[in-house]
């Protein structure tokens, strides 16, 4: 999938991943994911380890990045919902349209399934399953970009 985030993703659409090799949980998360984030594109794949990596695309940033349109990459590891969905990684050449520069909670320099990214280092004090979902994890960072 080539996309206006300047990245070629290719993978499955979320809901057509298959279950198998991946876990009941997990799947289940992707599901999730995909039902709740249907103005994106949503892909995921398998890890190999009962995982999977997932990728919301064209996410609509704002005046305040340039470029103003990213992805957002993630890997649910198999223990999920018990291990949290952390960290988060944005396109590598995201920038601040005033200038400054991105300090923690980014951190520049980092990879995402094959890709240059930014990791986005936000967690969840006093973390349970309940409160840290997938889909609450991505829909926050989204949040979060747009609101800084």
């Amino acid at each position: 999938m080539s996309s206006a985030s300047g990245t070629i993703w290719s993978a499955l659409p979320a809901g057509s991943l298959p279950p198998d090799n991946v876990e009941l949980e997990v799947f289940a998360a992707v599901r999730e994911i995909a039902a709740t984030l249907t103005e994106h594109d949503v892909v995921a794949w398998c890890d190999g380890e009962g995982g999977v990596f997932v990728v919301v695309d064209d996410i609509e940033l704002g005046a305040q990045w340039t470029p103003s349109v990213t992805w957002l990459g993630c890997r649910i590891l198999n223990a999920y919902p018990e291990a949290d969905v952390y960290p988060l990684f944005i396109r590598s050449d995201l920038k601040r349209t005033d200038g400054l520069p991105l300090a923690g909670p980014f951190h520049l320099g980092s990879q995402f399934a094959d890709q240059a990214a930014v990791m986005v280092s936000r967690t969840t004090p006093r973390r349970t399953a309940a409160t840290a979902s997938a889909v609450v994890r991505i829909v926050n960072t989204i949040n979060f970009l747009k609101e800084n």
